[in-house]
């Protein structure tokens, strides 16, 4: 892998910078630098291109490094570089059930790690430090309620969000709430409803599928844009609209989405 810098000056003041709706960079200068004593920081960006092995990203007087080193390092995938999105966990020993959280989420662009029991997870938390947790509490295995009283033990996990699967019983509805899940999913869920109630919780208000996404996983989409439109045709009220929008790779909504655009795809 080889890269060209080209370089580019721009002044960021530090203190009206829209972390989470930010570019890489910007969230890269405000997770590694103080500010400086003005609030305001002059820097030289170096964009990644192709060819010049010393392409670096520079900020004068703060830091120098090379960029292959950087942006292929774990602090660099950690700082969202390269356009990964908070990390959710999905825990559930059901292998059918597991694989369809994965492929929904995956194809939104989470970044997302996988246990089948409580006890893996709890030892996975602290190294992959996920924001969001969903996980199936109609299970001899998984221990969910235990799960979810031991999370909320630590400090840290006190601050992640807990998603529990359930069923329509009431009681294991309640037991759940009261073990301390912040929120509740039907395990028979409609894609975006898994979609909507996840993003909810991360405060991301839109979602572009890429283009390799889509491409892969095609039956995953059309059932997404199904109950995309279903949520949409249920919403009464500007207030009880959905909570994310989805688009294309082309730019367009996916509510759009029609199965000719499929033909001769499959």
């Amino acid at each position: 892998m080889v890269y060209a810098g080209v370089t580019q000056w721009l002044e960021c003041d530090l203190a009206k910078v829209d972390v989470e709706g930010s570019n890489p960079f910007t969230r890269f200068l405000l997770a590694t630098m103080a500010p400086w004593p003005s609030g305001k920081a002059e820097v030289c960006k170096t964009f990644i291109l192709g060819s010049n092995p010393g392409g670096a990203l520079a900020v004068p007087g703060r830091l120098q490094k090379p960029a292959r080193s950087f942006f292929q390092s774990r602090r660099g995938v950690e700082l969202g570089l390269f356009g990964k999105r908070k990390a959710v966990m999905i825990i559930d020993d059901d292998m059918v059930r597991r694989k369809k959280l994965y492929d929904v989420l995956k194809l939104t662009g989470f970044d997302l790690i996988s246990a089948i029991n409580g006890k893996e997870a709890i030892g996975k938390i602290p190294r992959e430090k996920p924001k969001l947790v969903v996980i199936n509490m109609n299970s001899a295995v998984v221990f969910g309620i235990d799960f979810i009283k031991e999370l909320r033990t630590y400090g840290m996990g006190q601050q992640i969000t807990v998603i529990g699967m359930v069923t329509a019983e009431e009681e294991e509805r309640k037991r759940t709430r009261a073990a301390g899940a912040d929120d509740l999913l039907d395990q028979d869920f409609a894609p975006y409803a898994l979609v909507e109630l996840v993003c909810k919780y991360l405060k991301i208000e839109k979602i572009n599928i890429s283009e390799a996404q889509f491409e892969k996983r095609k039956e995953i989409v059309e059932e997404l844009a199904d109950s995309y439109r279903d949520r949409m045709r249920k919403a009464k009220t500007e207030e009880d609209a959905p909570v994310v929008q989805l688009l294309l790779p082309d730019g367009r909504d996916l509510g759009v989405l029609q199965l000719t655009d499929f033909a001769g795809k499959h």
